[in-house]
């Protein structure tokens, strides 16, 4: 049986170097722009504006389903963020008990409508990077960067920090698979033996990040050098791309 350390490297190789899905084909340069200005509509909703909040965290659940990527992926993806944002959503229902009217006969503590539209806005923003990093590789995203005049260095480090983050859960595994060889009698892994394992295995994967950047500068990498562009899009998709990203912005400002 599959644990999370091998799904999550199983994730981490698969969007590596190939595209994946019926938008797999399409230039990644419209994506990503796409991606990033449904971002920034996403995080401009008001704190009490839920509804709005609520129906735009829906389009990339909906737009997942028509390119035949499950819902239920996304959502199982976006929802590992939740956490984070229970954890200062839920002081402002301490906070801030004003009572706000949602509907002509309903009003709402405004701590509570702050915390739904904090889970909203993450679940719809996440999910929409879920979505272009499920149809497009780390090397063509770096690509489509370069593109906008991103500084070759950001986009170096990003790349180094996806792999960075594959060489950690691969030593994780490691030392995981180790421990429970050494004793093959418990279930699980105490929690006073976690702080030593999770060190560990970040020094492993320094030591092999050092390793791997001396074998780059061996074959003369150099990060001051320009990163390829991908190729330019189409009229088509370009025509698509301006079409969509007015249709975000009407969407947004014609929302409750």
């Amino acid at each position: 049986m599959s644990n999370p350390l091998d799904n999550a490297i199983a994730v981490l190789r698969t969007h590596q170097d190939a595209e994946h899905g019926p938008l797999g084909a399409v230039s990644p340069l419209p994506k990503v722009l796409v991606t990033f200005s449904y971002l920034l509509l996403a995080v401009s909703f008001r704190m009490h504006d839920v509804l709005g909040t609520a129906l735009f965290a829906a389009l990339p659940y909906v737009f997942g389903a028509i390119c035949r990527i499950s819902p239920w992926f996304l959502l199982k993806r976006a929802s590992l963020a939740l956490p984070f944002v229970l954890c200062a959503g839920l002081a402002n229902c301490w906070f801030d008990r004003v009572p706000v009217a949602v509907l002509p006969h309903l009003a709402i503590p405004g701590g509570v409508l702050v915390l739904l539209g904090l889970v909203c806005k993450t679940l719809g923003t996440v999910s929409a990077v879920t979505l272009l990093a499920a149809t497009t590789s780390i090397t063509q995203i770096s690509a489509a960067l370069t593109s906008l005049h991103v500084p070759c260095p950001i986009v170096v480090q990003l790349q180094l920090l996806f792999r960075y983050l594959l060489l950690t859960f691969e030593e994780m595994r490691t030392i995981v698979t180790a421990y429970h060889l050494r004793a093959a009698s418990s279930r699980g892994i105490p929690l006073r033996h976690w702080g030593t394992i999770v060190t560990r295995a970040f020094l492993r994967a320094g030591n092999r990040g050092n390793a791997i950047y001396f074998a780059m500068q061996c074959r003369l990498f150099d990060a001051r050098r320009p990163l390829p562009k991908p190729a330019r899009p189409s009229w088509q998709e370009s025509l698509a791309t301006v079409l969509a990203i007015l249709a975000l912005v009407g969407l947004r400002y014609f929302l409750p």
